[in-house]
């Protein structure tokens, strides 16, 4: 049986930002650059969220990793912003490439919430869903 990951935050978090990797690599990711930076604040308001519970449950060390690694996609979204302000049409090679540096960032946000995952204790999540 598969594991319901509606009841671990971080997978949860993984599996959004997958989705969003996913929509980033489409062809049509340029048509509403708008829709993808309310994607990406919601990305980081679910981190954020995440990132506080683990230091009010003494998981400094885990919501410091995952804060960096969004840190890392924070900036790699700024990039592309400015990468492509004003460029028409946005497949140049530069906004391809900010492109692909944020999904790179993207993949490693994923990459440590599955980390996270395993080294977290189900004790710290205790209460994270009540709200």
């Amino acid at each position: 049986m598969a594991k319901d990951i509606s009841q671990w935050p971080l997978l949860v978090l993984m599996e959004h930002v997958d989705e969003w990797v996913s929509a980033a690599r489409d062809r049509y990711f340029w048509r509403d650059m708008t829709e993808h930076r309310m994607w990406a604040d919601r990305l980081r308001e679910e981190a954020k969220r995440i990132i506080v519970w683990l230091e009010l449950k003494g998981q400094d060390e885990a919501a410091a990793r995952l804060d960096e690694e969004m840190g890392k996609l924070r900036q790699a979204m700024w990039n592309l912003q400015e990468a492509c302000a004003n460029v028409f049409p946005p497949g140049k090679p530069r906004c391809e490439d900010a492109r692909e540096a944020m999904i790179d960032k993207a993949e490693k946000v994923a990459g440590a919430a599955e980390d996270l995952d395993q080294e977290v204790p189900e004790e710290a999540w205790e209460g994270f869903l009540d709200d």
